[in-house]
């Protein structure tokens, strides 16, 4: 492994074995470097859109109005500031704590089902990840750009898909 950039060929690709010398090889490696670069922010897009409609299935499920730390936060200034006799007090009295509403959760509830596909998915993300950061540690300036242009095609393709921005099936079209 040269420490610096190069084009040259014999460095090993991952795997001791895979040791592309020839031009049409190492172009081989690029166009697979490129592909998998793709395939890395389509599993980012994916991880994205799935965490958004877990979350609505989550809140659903359980019941809960809002998942965000601040609109949680929100409701718990809202009970700490109250008004009572036109008086502003900023803490609840000790009369009141009958009436008071519990402070809501900051964290959400655990649903197995949903957390291990969640994590699987992070890991797979994760895995292609470190993957093109190993590949592009063999400092070949080929590899570099094929990761750096499929990475920003990837992105192209599939940055935009957001799961607020995501089209439902149920939704009613023109």
């Amino acid at each position: 492994m040269t420490p610096w950039l190069h084009l040259g060929g014999g460095d090993a690709v991952l795997f001791q074995q895979w040791k592309p010398v020839s031009p049409a090889a190492i172009a081989g490696v690029c166009v697979g470097l490129l592909l998998f670069a793709v395939l890395d922010r389509l599993l980012g897009a994916f991880r994205r859109l799935m965490e958004g409609r877990w979350q609505k299935r989550r809140l659903a499920l359980t019941g809960e109005r809002d998942g965000s730390v601040a609109a949680l936060l929100l409701d718990s200034f809202k009970a700490l500031g109250r008004k009572d006799e036109g008086i502003d007090r900023p803490y609840p009295l000790a009369k009141q704590t009958t009436s008071m509403t519990s402070t809501p959760r900051l964290t959400m509830t655990m649903m197995t089902p949903i957390d291990l596909y969640r994590g699987l998915l992070y890991g797979l993300q994760a895995l292609t990840t470190y993957t093109l950061m190993l590949t592009a540690m063999t400092f070949h300036a080929a590899y570099i750009l094929s990761i750096l242009v499929g990475l920003s095609f990837g992105e192209m393709l599939f940055g935009r898909l957001r799961p607020d921005t995501a089209v439902q099936a149920d939704d009613a079209c023109c």
